[in-house]
């Protein structure tokens, strides 16, 4: 998993584990979405909406890529916003 501002995340345990200290409370609100088969006979699922947690509210793309079994092999969440808005998010 590649979450904003940090490196990549693998393995099960290692995204649950970044996802119950970094996703509490959060509340994601997707809205559209686009299914396109790619080589390999991976599927790739992109999702657009808004996330938002008790300190802030963002525009997000939600990009999954699953294998022929359906299980995600990749994904990636990209915050949509102004270089602006996305340095007022981050973190110290």
């Amino acid at each position: 998993m590649h979450p904003p501002f940090e490196s990549g995340i693998v393995g099960q345990q290692a995204i649950a584990h970044y996802l119950q200290q970094e996703a509490q409370n959060l509340k994601a609100e997707p809205r559209e979405g686009m299914v396109e088969s790619l080589d390999q006979e991976q599927i790739q699922i992109q999702v657009t909406g808004r996330a938002q947690t008790s300190w802030c509210g963002v525009n997000v793309l939600w990009l999954f890529i699953l294998n022929q079994q359906r299980q995600i092999l990749y994904t990636k969440i990209k915050l949509i916003a102004s270089p602006q808005e996305l340095l007022s998010l981050r973190r110290a």
